[in-house]
């Protein structure tokens, strides 16, 4: 089991393998310093098929059931949510353990607390992730949802982060142009090296049928929140309090009208908007696979990889 993650991350490689095949045919020949067409490519096929991360994240929840905790029925406000809740981060730290994974939060401190709202920055990550994902920004424009993951299991469920890229403010890996909301900062601006290097993983989304005005309005819609609290409790509505999925979310919706939560829950979670219909993943950065582009521009695949 403790090499779970790698093992149902190379089960998703040969898709993934194959949707770089078909996406272009001169993959194997050219560069792609044509990124506009990079992306026109992976519109076209649909994006990469979501339904390799969908059968891993549906076999986490199995394990420790976050979908009983976030779904449309389940509010924080209800009496039996905080016994709910120490329960479930019994499960989380059950099923890291299991596996050698880390928990970013004091497992101790939640399940002696005679209240869970009183800490309003309960981290949501975990994992032994050592990032090298080779996220690409020249690959995104403005509006492009990154999420960002590390194995193991996290309060908010499968996936870790989410942010929302801000292209316009983009010069260079340590650039804040990508904007989310993380403990005890609140909302905030973060870097590409932040997303590169603390996370195995990364996807890149496009939410579908809109232009890319209506995109920049979708960031313009959440700019005004720089600074606000972090609240991992925070209603997906309210414009007081916010954590990392809510970020995009809320931009989309206000901004575009564009429901990206995939299960209309209380909190939209970072699988959530994966699972969204309307929302594609176009290109995937790993540490098993390496990159979806930045460390083949210009080469051709490896046939062994394929092998």
């Amino acid at each position: 089991m403790k090499n779970i993650f790698k093992k149902l991350i190379k089960s998703s490689f040969y898709s993934i393998l194959i949707f770089m095949l078909s996406v272009t045919s001169a993959i194997a020949q050219d560069s792609f310093d044509n990124i506009s067409n990079a992306r026109e490519q992976a519109l076209k096929t649909g994006g990469i098929d979501k339904t390799p991360f969908q059968k891993r994240f549906a076999e986490l929840d199995k394990e420790v059931r976050y979908s009983e905790i976030y779904n449309q029925s389940v509010t924080p406000d209800q009496p039996d949510f905080p016994q709910k809740f120490k329960s479930f981060i019994m499960r989380i730290d059950k099923y890291n353990k299991k596996n050698g994974y880390n928990n970013s939060f004091n497992v101790k401190d939640i399940l002696d607390s005679n209240n869970i709202y009183q800490n309003s920055s309960i981290p949501m990550g975990g994992g032994n992730g050592d990032g090298k994902n080779g996220l690409d920004p020249d690959y995104l424009l403005t509006g492009d949802i990154v999420l960002v993951n590390n194995p193991g299991v996290h309060i908010q469920g499968p996936i870790q982060h989410a942010g929302m890229m801000d292209k316009r403010l983009y010069k260079d890996y340590n650039s804040g142009c990508y904007i989310s909301a993380q403990p005890k900062l609140g909302v905030i601006y973060e870097t590409t090296n932040d997303y590169r290097n603390k996370y195995d993983e990364a996807f890149v989304c496009e939410v579908n049928y809109l232009t890319d005005y209506q995109a920049i309005a979708a960031v313009d819609r959440v700019t005004p929140y720089l600074g606000k609290p972090y609240y991992w409790y925070a209603p997906k509505t309210s414009t007081d309090k916010w954590y990392c999925s809510k970020v995009p979310w809320y931009g989309y919706y206000y901004g575009t009208k564009k429901d990206i939560d995939a299960d209309g829950g209380y909190w939209c979670l970072p699988v959530d908007i994966l699972n969204d219909n309307d929302v594609s993943v176009l290109f995937y950065f790993s540490k098993v696979i390496l990159t979806f582009l930045q460390e083949i521009k210009g080469q051709a695949i490896p046939l062994t990889l394929i092998s």
